[in-house]
């Protein structure tokens, strides 16, 4: 069995890291920073946030706000919210997964022995959809459905 990393997948995800880093604006903080706050919140013991901006959608109840997207991001930014507070930047965050995941296409199709030609493709077509716009965003959720929030 090839190595997990090997040069290959190293220049790949370098490469997708440089390309997402400069087109996020510099991994620029996103006011879509719910999973941020979310993070925040369980470290000081909650499932609810403090009143967030316009941009994020949170369900209101009862006075407080609650996170309607997935935890995930939040429990993958649980050590950075607890360094920086909620100055943690979820942009870059979301650029390095973003670069991970190609990375993973690319050791994925070596190992099921995919031609280069296809190979190539296929990581050109998986770096340029929902990883681009969502690492460009600074986060994991897909705000082209209009990003209205919720209240």
């Amino acid at each position: 069995m090839k190595p997990a990393w090997s040069k290959g997948s190293i220049a790949v995800f370098c490469v997708a890291f440089v390309l997402y880093l400069i087109s996020s604006g510099l991994a620029h903080p996103t006011v879509y920073n719910n999973h941020v706050l979310l993070a925040d919140a369980w470290l000081h013991g909650h499932i609810w946030i403090a009143e967030p901006s316009q941009a994020i959608d949170a369900l209101d109840y009862l006075g407080r706000y609650y996170i309607i997207e997935a935890p995930l991001p939040a429990v993958l930014l649980l050590p950075f919210v607890a360094v920086f507070g909620t100055d943690a930047n979820q942009t870059l965050v979301a650029v390095t997964c973003a670069a991970l995941t190609v990375a993973a296409a690319y050791v994925l199709l070596e190992r099921l022995d995919v031609s280069e030609s296809t190979r190539r493709w296929v990581l050109i077509t998986c770096a340029t959809t929902s990883a681009a716009t969502q690492s460009v965003q600074g986060d994991g959720v897909d705000h082209r459905s209009g990003g209205t929030p919720t209240r």
